[in-house]
């Protein structure tokens, strides 16, 4: 189920005053009596926070204060996380973590809003696919992995392939790089002396430029090695003569526990939880209000 989104997301309902922003790491430091320190890591992932986000001094303060005042109680304080946007269009951000891949997983909710300049990571590898401002919850931007679906292999020509069983699995190709492995291919079982012949899969995204064939060894067995190189996307069929020796180049496909990042340049968006059960609303009359001052940390794991 989504998170609630915070009431202002655009830049125009930035603070006047403008906003806060930090970020923290949490390390265990052991020292002993030599002075020698030890370090361990406990954090890996920075937790941001959001302070000073004050919108009193807003021509629109009063609607402001009706709307926290709200969205504040709905989230009973500190009690229930939800997604804030920082308000900064312009800038850029480095391996913003995106989140860990499920099992089967191929669409995911991006840390930006109308995002430029878009690299998405796979364990720190670029992986290409398909970018689509504001689709994701929260009107976040969204990632989809193209996938290809499973080739058709056959056995038409002759070549150098020795008697035994094989699979295949394919990737799209685009300008930037390689997109994620696809279904894997029934099993080919060939008598010896033929090239395996791999039949483009059907309906490559709009970024692809070529494809690439990834054979399983003599089995098969279940790793995938670079076959070919980069197959121009006109090109139908790509002919494998490549002996077991000769493959040295794994690729590992899309797994559960993956860990997602990206660089883009745009919004970020966090999750988030208020960083205090109080919140103090001054009146002064006139429709002037203070202390529509709200903190927020940013929360891990809430999706």
């Amino acid at each position: 189920m989504p998170l609630a989104t915070f009431p202002w997301i655009s830049p125009a309902d930035a603070p006047r005053v403008g906003f806060t922003s930090g970020v923290a790491f949490r390390t265990e430091v052991t020292t002993a009596r030599s002075g020698v320190e030890k370090r361990r890591i406990v954090w890996p992932y920075p937790r941001h926070t959001l302070g000073s986000l004050d919108w009193s001094r807003t021509e629109n303060a009063a609607t402001k204060a009706n709307a926290l005042y709200a969205f504040f109680c709905d989230r009973k304080g500190k009690a229930l996380p939800f997604v804030v946007f920082d308000f900064d269009a312009v800038r850029s951000y480095v391996d913003a973590r995106v989140g860990i891949a499920t099992a089967g997983q191929t669409v995911f909710n991006l840390p930006s809003r109308n995002a430029t300049a878009v690299t998405v990571k796979v364990n720190g590898l670029v992986r290409l696919g398909t970018f689509a401002a504001l689709a994701g919850a929260n009107a976040r931007d969204q990632h989809t992995f193209d996938a290809p679906g499973a080739p058709t292999l056959s056995q038409p020509n002759a070549g150098s392939k020795p008697a035994g069983t094989w699979n295949v699995k394919c990737c799209w190709v685009g300008a930037a790089g390689d997109g994620i492995l696809g279904t894997v291919s029934s099993n080919i079982t060939v008598a010896g002396a033929t090239a395996i012949t791999t039949a483009r899969p059907a309906s490559p995204p709009a970024w692809a430029t070529g494809w690439k064939v990834f054979s399983s060894k003599l089995g098969p067995t279940a790793t995938w090695w670079e076959t070919s190189a980069t197959i121009p996307i006109a090109t139908a069929t790509y002919d494998d003569n490549t002996s077991d020796a000769a493959l040295t180049v794994q690729r590992l496909p899309l797994t559960a526990g993956d860990v997602l990042t990206m660089d883009f340049t745009g919004q970020r968006a966090f999750a988030v939880r208020f960083d205090t059960d109080e919140l103090a609303i001054q009146n002064f009359g006139n429709l002037r209000y203070g202390g529509l001052t709200v903190p927020v940390i940013e929360v891990v794991g809430e999706e």
